[in-house]
């Protein structure tokens, strides 16, 4: 459909773990530059009781990998509107959206129009200060950093991330991306799939390193690690780290 009707985007839809079972399908859109949708629900080990046999965990990592693909986690309604809009503009690129079965609240800052520029700042320290620390997430873990921020580390000058689409941020202006990882503060990053990749933006991340559990989804949160009280420990800890040295600039690695 997409090789043939250029008025049709066409779209497909299923949980994001069984995406691994249509990964030849997507590789080939990609590869043919064709705009095709994918949607993919129950993107998280939130998934619960359906165990790790629903539960994606290195699905992210691996369209991430792919070549001319756009690979989007939106945190709300509104970065899910924007995600819709990104893939329907990019009619040679695929665009894969990983949605949330939890309940992801509206968070004010976001807008649809941000997705486009991959990652942006949702808040920062009151009156220009600049920040002690970055905390980064997608999807359903945003509103996590959000809470912690406001109850956990309200001592601390936190600049909060939102980073629906890693491959739309690569292509962003230098002034951009340091704008929203900037230099010398470390980052947190903090997602419920694999850690993995993570480390070419963050200093230290909540993520996965193993498969999930079968469990309620509050049980799952409590065991891996994505609450707010584990999410405040691992930010004193990286501040702790990096109080009597320097943060290292992960994004400022010279021309490609």
């Amino acid at each position: 459909m997409a090789a043939y009707s250029p008025g049709i985007v066409p779209f497909c839809a299923t949980f994001l773990n069984f995406f691994g079972y249509a990964a030849g399908a997507v590789r080939v859109s990609a590869l043919s530059e064709h705009g095709v949708l994918y949607v993919a629900t129950h993107d998280s080990i939130g998934l619960g009781e359906d165990g790790p046999t629903h539960q994606p965990v290195e699905a992210l990592v691996h369209f991430r990998a792919m070549p001319n693909i756009l690979t989007l986690r939106p945190a709300d309604a509104n970065e899910v509107s924007g995600s819709y809009m990104v893939a329907l503009e990019h009619r040679k690129t695929p665009s894969l959206i990983a949605l949330s079965r939890q309940t992801c609240p509206n968070l004010k800052g976001t807008a649809a129009e941000h997705v486009r520029l991959g990652a942006y700042v949702l808040s920062s320290p009151p009156d220009g200060a600049t920040p002690q620390l970055v905390l980064v997430g997608t999807g359903s873990e945003v509103h996590l950093l959000v809470a912690a921020a406001e109850k956990q580390l309200a001592d601390v000058a936190c600049q909060i991330v939102s980073m629906p689409c890693w491959e739309l941020f690569d292509q962003q202006p230098t002034s951009h991306q340091h704008a929203v990882f900037p230099e010398g503060v470390p980052v947190l990053a903090v997602e419920a799939l694999s850690a993995e990749g993570w480390p070419k933006y963050a200093h230290l991340v909540v993520g996965m390193t193993t498969f999930g559990a079968s469990a309620p989804g509050k049980d799952l949160a409590n065991k891996f690690g994505f609450t707010v009280d584990h999410v405040a420990t691992r930010a004193r800890d990286l501040l702790a780290y990096y109080k009597d040295r320097p943060a290292p600039h992960l994004i400022a690695r010279g021309p490609a």
